[in-house]
């Protein structure tokens, strides 16, 4: 939406408000904040408090597999769950150089974490062995940004799992 919210900005009115244009932009602006508070969510419904939690943020770049950090919803997201009390790692395969202070050591990343936030579908993440994955965190929880988990396999691992746009509401 940026580049025709950039169209709407810099030629003037339409006929139509263009109104979808400008919405979908806000609701991207919007997600950091919305993953920020499933990430709260996940953490309630496991007994814990975003006070002192790690939340490995998994994917720093905007798309899969790069390395290119323009756009990317992770600086927000960290930048919010830092004034909740809570102290996010940020990781990513791709990127060596970012305004905040990230890791390229996955398993420094969550090690511990007391959540996972997907918010880039690199290759690395989608192959992990769920099971180890939550060996390796001290509060499973999983919040994933792109949907790119099978919900019913990470309960299975014993993971709480929350997909972005998907029923939490248990039938």
């Amino acid at each position: 939406p940026w580049l025709l919210k950039y169209g709407v900005d810099t030629y003037g009115t339409f006929k139509v408000e263009p109104t979808i244009i400008v919405k979908s932009r806000e609701l991207n602006l919007w997600m950091p904040t919305h993953m920020a508070d499933l990430v709260v969510e996940g953490l309630n419904k496991a007994g814990r408090k975003a006070e002192g939690a790690k939340v490995a943020i998994l994917g720093v770049a905007f798309l899969e597999n790069s390395d290119d950090t323009r756009n990317t919803p992770s600086q927000p997201l960290y930048e919010l769950l830092v004034k909740k009390g809570a102290k996010p790692v940020l990781h990513d395969p791709y990127v060596r150089d970012f305004e905040v202070s990230f890791t390229t050591d996955l398993d420094e990343a969550i090690t511990g974490a007391d959540a996972i936030v997907l918010v880039t579908p690199h290759s690395e993440y989608l192959n992990l062995d769920l099971r180890s994955l939550k060996a390796k965190m001290r509060t499973p929880v999983l919040v994933d940004g792109r949907n790119a988990y099978n919900k019913s396999e990470c309960e299975k691992a014993g993971i709480i799992y929350i997909g972005v746009g998907k029923p939490r509401v248990e039938a």
